[in-house]
């Protein structure tokens, strides 16, 4: 079973153990792949529907050309970014307080990990951009229930 963190707890937990069995490089410091088209990219998985505050919440990253054919090499350089609905900012990297967020890991198939935290219920925006364009859908609206008992908070 997962724990769940919040506060400076959160900012000490390792991505699980799933995220890490293969070998990776860190998605940010890569060098863009020229096939992918960020456009084209899609994500899945539970993270991009939400959760429960200071409960990872996890989904992958998919990456295609221009055509919308999945690319299946690593080396795009993907940047997830988490902000609450409440924070009022001219820029769209203004950064959510408590929010922790996963670099995310390259599998050298085209796909990519990514794994965040939020510290508390509430509206959230994820944005996923590739090669330095927004995938298809981003920025998701997400909703994030209470932490459960027993949750560390900040």
């Amino acid at each position: 079973m997962e724990g769940f963190f919040c506060g400076a707890e959160a900012d000490r937990i390792a991505p699980p153990a799933s995220l890490s069995a293969a070998p990776r490089q860190d998605a940010r410091a890569g060098a863009r792949h020229p096939m992918v088209d960020g456009a084209k990219c899609t994500a899945s998985g539970a993270g991009i529907g939400g959760g429960t505050a200071c409960a990872p919440a996890k989904f992958t990253v998919i990456t295609a050309d221009a055509s919308g054919e999945r690319v299946r090499a690593g080396g795009a350089k993907v940047v997830v970014t988490v902000t609450s609905a409440s924070v009022k900012s001219s820029s769209s990297d203004a950064e959510t307080p408590g929010v922790v967020v996963h670099d995310p890991v390259d599998h050298g198939d085209g796909t990519y990990a990514c794994v965040y935290v939020v510290p508390r219920r509430g509206d959230y925006s994820v944005g996923v951009v590739v090669n330095d364009h927004p995938i298809e859908g981003s920025p998701f609206p997400v909703f994030f229930a209470g932490a459960k008992p027993g949750a560390i908070s900040p």
